[in-house]
């Protein structure tokens, strides 16, 4: 799954390529996010898990390894990034 971000000028950025297994929008659980984003499948066939966010968060509230497999993924994508933002 391709996906993009529009960061409130009216264009989207592509932001990266998600592999099968990986959280689409992991921005959706933050209150006040400042971006939207965009998703493209880009194979022939995929599968899309979508939770409401009252469910997702009443989940994680009753099931600590979700919250700690979003915190962990959260924290990989930090990662990804300030790697790419100091070779910049």
């Amino acid at each position: 799954v391709a996906r993009s971000i529009e960061l409130g000028d009216g264009w989207y950025y592509t932001l990266d390529i998600q592999k099968e297994g990986s959280w689409l929008n992991e921005t959706a659980m933050l209150p006040d996010r400042k971006s939207e984003l965009a998703l493209e499948v880009l194979t022939e066939r995929a599968v899309i898990l979508t939770i409401p966010l009252n469910k997702a968060q009443t989940i994680m509230e009753k099931t600590p390894l979700m919250a700690r497999s979003i915190i962990q993924y959260v924290i990989r994508q930090m990662e990804k990034y300030q790697r790419l933002w100091i070779q910049s």
